[in-house]
């Protein structure tokens, strides 16, 4: 019921997944999937395809390695990871009449042959997300935290956190979320005015819904701008785009661990999700500094980096950590949970 990932615990993995599943680990199982699959009817089950290419299994290995234990452990346990044909969206499933849970990555990520860096990635998914738009991106970096194999292991980690979303909050299956189903409720509080009270079937890439506290910018807002086409509106949107990024201050911004964070609940849980588990893979996520170009100077936002002067963002990170890594921790913004928990 979303957008998913992957699979494989193959060649170099096998050994760590023998120790996370006794006998049986999704990634061991990973194929194409079919292309008449439709992962919007929730209550289809997906249907295998062919064998995965050569470098699409490298990438995949490379990312599990990285993933901490409780993240492999989690990704272990899905009833199916499969590769998306080229074309389709990724996206993460749970089958709203047996509860089965799947995942699947498009084959789109490896249009070049290889997964892209982390920044390269980061522009792809802002950039489809703001209709298009190019003005700001991320800086790359020569390190192993900006490497191939982190794309994948963001990517995986996003397609989980949407069924991590419905394993947490929608219960029983097919109802409404309830959203004080998580850290005592306190997830959502300190950045959202309001919440979808229906049920989310599906989440298409892009949604927008739900509202914002009133000092924070809205989405709809930046998209508004953009749709003019006009310099002086685009400018507009930049500055809204560093308002809504920005660190915490009197515009009250600092709460979303990236631009599709903003977009819908669903979307803020799934996104935090993801940094938690980059920021405490073995190559932990140091920083991913987006540029934005302004009338007057190029500001720079580093969520990653900045992560610790972020206290919502930090609170929400929390929560993750709470859930994970067996309690509560003075800073969640750093490696916090390499131990299974």
């Amino acid at each position: 019921m979303i957008r998913a990932a992957l699979a494989l615990c193959a060649g170099l993995v096998a050994a760590l997944c023998a120790g996370i599943a006794e006998a049986d680990c999704a990634f061991d199982r990973v194929t194409m999937l079919s292309s008449h699959f439709d992962p919007t009817n929730a209550n289809a089950t997906p249907i295998p395809g062919g064998p995965i290419p050569r470098y699409v299994q490298a990438d995949l290995t490379a990312a599990f390695a990285l993933a901490p234990p409780f993240f492999q452990q989690q990704l272990c346990g899905l009833d199916g990871v499969f590769i998306a044909p080229q074309g389709q969206d990724s996206w993460g499933f749970r089958n709203i009449r047996d509860g089965r849970r799947y995942l699947a990555l498009s084959l789109s990520l490896w249009k070049h042959g290889r997964a892209p860096s982390l920044s390269a990635y980061e522009d792809q998914v802002a950039q489809r997300l703001l209709h298009g738009w190019n003005g700001f991106w991320h800086i790359h970096k020569a390190s192993p935290d900006d490497a191939p194999a982190m794309t994948v292991l963001g990517a995986l980690a996003h397609e989980f956190g949407h069924i991590l979303f419905y394993d947490t909050f929608v219960n029983p299956r097919g109802s409404a979320p309830n959203y004080s189903a998580f850290c005592g409720g306190t997830f959502f509080a300190q950045s959202w005015r309001s919440l979808p009270p229906v049920a989310i079937t599906w989440r298409s890439y892009g949604d927008v819904a739900g509202a914002h506290r009133s000092d924070d910018v809205q989405v709809q807002d930046i998209l508004s701008a953009l749709a003019a086409h006009r310099l002086a509106v685009r400018l507009g949107a930049a500055r809204l785009l560093h308002r809504l990024l920005g660190l915490a201050d009197q515009t009250g911004g600092g709460r979303w661990a990236s631009v599709f964070a903003a977009f819908s609940p669903d979307e803020d849980f799934v996104e935090t999700f993801k940094l938690f588990v980059l920021k405490n893979s073995k190559t932990p996520l140091q920083s991913l500094q987006l540029k934005i170009p302004l009338p007057d100077l190029v500001a720079t936002e580093d969520i990653a980096g900045q992560c610790r002067q972020r206290p919502v963002l930090t609170a929400k990170l929390a929560c993750f950590a709470q859930t994970f890594c067996g309690g509560g921790t003075a800073d969640p913004c750093g490696e916090v949970c390499q131990a299974p928990h």
